[in-house]
Formats: structure tokens, sequence, C-alpha cells
């Protein structure tokens, strides 16, 4: 018996037939949990690529705003980040690392970007294209 009102099996999602009307808040929850170690062990694997090492990651609904990069040296992602394909959220991770050391998007960003994933350009046009698919989930 699921004990929990949401468990993922490595495949796919089970949600309890009795938290189906509050499935959006518990899918968020999950994301934000899991989400959090997940993308603390990618920014760890990306910093070296951009020479940048954040304080602190954290995951949280940020609107429309995949992520930021705070003051602090804290990066924050939204959690619907974590619906999209790694190749994806990884392309965010560099450009947020990026940010650590180059605040504005001038040549000397794209420049670093360029040197840590050379098809950022692919990528970031894979992100928009596909961003009204992956924003739709959970309002």
């Amino acid at each position: 018996e699921q004990r929990k009102a949401l468990n993922f099996d490595g495949a796919r999602f089970l949600l309890r037939s009795d938290s189906r009307r509050n499935a959006a808040e518990h899918f968020r929850r999950w994301y934000r949990q899991t989400g959090t170690e997940w993308l603390r062990d990618r920014v760890k694997l990306l910093a070296p690529r951009v020479g940048a090492k954040p304080a602190d990651i954290r995951v949280r609904d940020l609107g429309f705003r995949w992520a930021s990069c705070g003051r602090a040296r804290v990066l924050s992602f939204h959690w619907k980040l974590l619906q999209l394909p790694v190749r994806l959220v990884d392309y965010v991770i560099v450009h947020e690392l990026t940010h650590l050391s180059h605040p504005h998007h001038d040549a000397e960003f794209w420049a670093c970007v360029e040197r840590a994933m050379p098809d950022w350009r692919e990528r970031k046009e894979q992100l928009a294209e596909s961003a009204a698919h992956y924003l739709s989930f959970g309002g």
C-alpha cells in the first residue's frame, strides 16, 4: 500500500487516489524536494567548466523565469526546470554560473558561456521552443 501521496518509482509517478484533488501541490513539493539535491550535483559537475562556485542552490517558484543569480552568490532554480531534458537544464545551470562572474549579458558573458558549452545557442533555442510546453504544468 502506498503511504505517501506521491511516489516516483524511477519510471513513472504514482499518485494515491485520495490525493488527486491536490495533485498539483504534491508534484510541486516533490520537484522542490527531490530537485534540490539533483541540481546541486549538476552544478558541481558543471561549475569547473565555468570556473565559478555558488554559495548555495535553491529550488522554488520563480514565476516566469527558469533561474536567477542572487547577489549573495545564491543560484535559484524554478522547480519546473526539473521537467526539462537534462541538456537544457545544463544550459540554464551554465548560464546562471556565468552570472556569478559576469552579471550582464555582454560579450564577455556570452564568450564565457561559449567556452563552457560550445552548443549553447542550440540549447537556448530548444529551451525557447519548448518553454510553453514545460511551463504549462501546474499553473
